[in-house]
């Protein structure tokens, strides 16, 4: 909402109330965002999302995400995770990204 301008010539300050950052709210981070993180810590390439799997009627449909992230380090890997069918592709690609990060965090390089 803007307050009618005085003739100033100037557009009025609007009092405005800062909003805190996710950061200083404690708001857990998603695990694909989180995956992305750590690909972009260690220098390696974006992890891939594919959508691979779709089953069901039209009205009920079931996704299925792989995630692959290729891991350079003293061995070049290629880990891939297959997530669970989910209604909504966006949850299937979250269930698949905490597959990778279960995994890179038992190899050692998530935390």
């Amino acid at each position: 909402m803007r307050e009618k301008d005085s003739g100033s010539g100037r557009s009025p300050t609007l009092n405005r109330k800062v909003v805190a950052s996710a950061a200083n709210r404690d708001i857990p981070k998603s695990a694909k965002s989180k995956l992305y993180e750590v690909c972009a810590s260690r220098h390696w390439k974006p992890p891939s999302f594919d959508c691979c799997i779709v089953r069901g009627p039209i009205h009920c449909r079931k996704f299925g995400y792989k995630v692959s992230v290729a891991v350079e380090g003293k061995e070049a890997v290629i880990v891939e995770c297959f997530g669970e069918l989910r209604p909504a592709k966006k949850a299937a690609a979250e269930q698949a990204a905490e597959g990778v990060l279960w995994y890179l965090k038992h190899l050692g390089y998530a935390t």
